[in-house]
């Protein structure tokens, strides 16, 4: 088996359950600490996680409580060593992390597991300039039976470069960032520097950025792979699931390649397992 589960997706916490029959990672932490959301929600234990995988620095990202339950639990954080340096400069939990449990990444491929992750640079930094060290997307394989299956993971990018379309066309299912509605963000009553970064290459992905991407992914898989998009990082503010759904469908309805079913995730409400090695 393949899984993914979004539990937290939004400007007050990113995080995401995969798992296979042999491994269960976390990517991100942002937003996730308390027992009772592990064991209540999710059925599982802290203790049964093989990692977190860490895509960048920003707090809905990587928080002190998430790092707490690294701590406290023994799960291996692994990270960028830029990142780590900026963790370590912004968050106070990172002091009492054992240098055991840090296991530093750097663009090439590695293994958790019987995962096999392939970062890519995606550009994105912090307003005004930031500095939160480099921010990642990720490629991750795995092998169930006698086929390799591909998970799609770019929570946050400000645009998308040919590179990381093209790291992303074998992918079998996307999470994908769909952040904002140009006009709704533009319209919006929020610093108008804020806005700037939003919008500019370094901020975050609006529908219409999303959509490109998922077109393009279509149009150029050489066998149609793509089943399942999940749009993620939907801003509370100056987007709605309406409006995600509605540019990334008629993306789909134009390319050339198979229509995959398309999701938005919520800050909340955990999606359902989604399978990523069914077919």
């Amino acid at each position: 088996m393949f899984l993914i589960a979004p539990l937290r997706s939004g400007s007050k916490g990113n995080a995401s359950l995969i798992e296979t029959a042999h491994t269960r990672i976390l990517i991100d932490c942002g937003g996730i600490a308390s027992e009772d959301i592990w064991e209540n929600r999710l059925r599982i234990h802290p203790e049964t996680l093989d990692a977190i995988l860490v895509t960048h620095c920003h707090r809905d990202h990587l928080d002190d409580d998430g790092i707490d339950l690294a701590n406290d639990y023994g799960i291996p954080l692994y990270i960028h060593r830029s990142t780590c340096a900026a963790a370590e400069r912004r968050l106070e939990a990172m002091e009492k992390l054992p240098t055991r449990l840090i296991h530093h990444f750097g663009e090439r491929g590695f293994k958790i597991g019987d995962l096999r992750i392939t970062p890519f640079r995606l550009s994105h930094q912090g307003p005004w300039n930031a500095k939160i060290g480099k921010c990642f997307g990720f490629a991750i394989k795995s092998r169930v039976g006698s086929r390799n299956y591909c998970l799609g993971y770019l929570t946050d990018a400000g645009t998308l470069s040919e590179a990381n379309m093209e790291a992303l066309v074998g992918c079998h299912c996307l999470v994908l960032e769909s952040n904002h509605d140009v006009r709704m963000e533009r319209d919006s009553d929020r610093n108008p520097r804020h806005i700037s970064w939003i919008l500019s290459r370094d901020g975050h992905l609006s529908n219409d950025k999303a959509a490109e991407a998922v077109r393009y992914i279509l149009d150029n898989q050489s066998e149609p792979l793509l089943r399942d998009v999940i749009l993620v990082h939907l801003s509370k503010d100056c987007n709605t699931q309406a409006k995600a759904l509605r540019a990334v469908s008629k993306a789909t309805a134009e390319s050339r390649g198979r229509k995959p079913r398309i999701y938005c995730a919520e800050q909340y409400d955990r999606l359902r397992f989604i399978r990523i090695d069914r077919g």
